[in-house]
């Protein structure tokens, strides 16, 4: 995870890697970082000097000079030739691992809500009520549709905070953390949307009452249709970012796609 400031306002692009990118030196993964964070923040920084701070000393060598490495050097070329397509002028300088402490830290944080519904059931729904247009909730590692929200800048975001978005004349994905389901449904309505949205049966969230009526027996008038989602052990799926998600695998609750219609209203 890296940070810029871009027009006094501090930006945050997160990324994981892969466990087979784990296994590679530190001085590639954080030429990739670099590379990320240009993929993900590059449209704030065009035009700009973008000062880069890191604690490895070989990535302001490879910047200067080049490497004899041929994949090492590939991933400078890249970077390069991004910053010319985006007329940034890319200033990187080292600095000692104690005054990195900000990056340092959150390159080590966790995500409990990085969990994803499995790709194979994703694609019933999208057969049934699809083609999803637009997924709220996600990012470049777990998308479900090509455009996208996340919670912090990423390769191929749209933007960040889905909720400060318009998703009207959109075929709306929606599976958030369970507990923003009440400020979607608000959300939804606000924008007229649609979409299918995924919630638990959980009647004791403070959202419940939104979605089902007060004695259990009907969904709510915006719900035009509805699914029930198998109990099985791999109906949700952990992201690179997760630990421990309690989500992860089989649900501990009943779980149902919506397919919500806020449009006619």
């Amino acid at each position: 995870m890296d940070e810029f400031l871009t027009d006094h306002r501090s930006q945050i692009a997160q990324g994981y890697l892969s466990p087979s990118e784990q296994l590679e030196s530190s001085t590639w993964r954080e030429l990739i970082a670099i590379e990320r964070v240009l993929l993900s923040l590059g449209h704030l920084l065009a035009g700009k000097v973008a000062r880069l701070f890191t604690d490895n000393q070989a990535v302001t060598f490879l910047w200067a000079k080049g490497s004899r490495k041929r994949h090492l050097n590939m991933v400078v070329i890249r970077i390069f030739e991004k910053c010319r397509e985006l007329q940034i002028k890319l200033v990187i300088e080292w600095i000692p691992r104690e005054a990195n402490q900000i990056a340092d830290y959150l390159s080590k944080s966790y995500d409990s809500d990085d969990w994803m519904l499995n790709r194979k059931y994703f694609r019933v729904l999208d057969t049934k009520w699809g083609p999803f247009t637009f997924d709220r909730f996600a990012s470049a590692c777990n998308a479900q549709c090509v455009s996208f929200n996340s919670r912090y800048w990423c390769p191929g975001s749209a933007g960040i905070d889905a909720l400060a978005y318009d998703w009207s004349g959109q075929n709306n994905w929606v599976n958030p953390p369970f507990a923003l389901i009440g400020r979607v449904i608000a959300h939804m309505s606000a924008c007229k949307a649609k979409g299918v949205l995924v919630v638990t049966f959980w009647p004791r969230q403070a959202w419940w009452p939104l979605v089902r009526s007060p004695c259990g027996t009907r969904w709510a008038p915006f719900v035009a249709e509805n699914m029930p989602l198998p109990s099985a052990d791999d109906l949700f799926l952990p992201g690179p970012g997760s630990a421990n998600s309690r989500m992860v695998g089989k649900p501990k609750w009943s779980v149902y796609a919506l397919r919500v219609d806020f449009s006619r209203e």
